[in-house]
């Protein structure tokens, strides 16, 4: 299971965007017109990427920051106490 996970995150890391951390709606094709970043296929890419805290992918350790504060600088609005608010960009 741990070998599949590895290689999957290698292949999700390979589309993440340089600039911001993120992942685009068609993740193949960044380039392609009306694509845009995407927040929640970002948060489950990351959220897999969880994998280098409980030590499975410890190579990967620098994908799943970028891409942490890549949601929290683009993604998260209305701080209100303990509630955030996730949106588009």
């Amino acid at each position: 299971m741990i070998a599949e996970l590895e290689q999957d995150a290698a292949a999700v890391v390979r589309y993440q965007d340089s600039a911001t951390g993120l992942w685009y709606q068609v993740s193949t094709n960044p380039w392609q017109s009306g694509n845009y970043l995407e927040s929640s296929a970002s948060c489950m890419f990351v959220y897999a990427l969880h994998g280098v805290r409980q030590g499975y992918l410890p190579i990967l350790s620098h994908h799943a920051e970028r891409g942490y504060k890549g949601i929290l600088e683009s993604f998260c609005r209305d701080w209100d106490g303990d509630e955030v608010s996730l949106t588009e960009r």
